[in-house]
């Protein structure tokens, strides 16, 4: 199976919220999720697909990782 960019960049923004080393999650650190949001919306997704996302990840990433994550979209999506 192939993944359109599409799919593909909703995987990767998946990744950058919930992918936090145990021993940095401290750190809160979402550099990488900028340019994938960024790429993600270049490609055609739209923000009520990345406020879903980022509302399914909340349950399994935490919500403080999806307020931050919510602030960068909103950045990138209101540009």
């Amino acid at each position: 199976m192939v993944l359109s960019p599409t799919a593909r960049h909703l995987v990767y923004c998946f990744n950058s919220v919930i992918n936090i080393p145990e021993p940095f999650k401290w750190r809160r650190n979402f550099e990488q999720l900028t340019p994938h949001l960024q790429k993600a919306k270049k490609n055609g997704v739209t923000k009520a697909e990345i406020v879903e996302v980022i509302t399914h990840l909340s349950f399994y990433a935490g919500w403080p990782k999806a307020w931050s994550a919510f602030n960068i979209a909103k950045q990138i999506y209101n540009d």
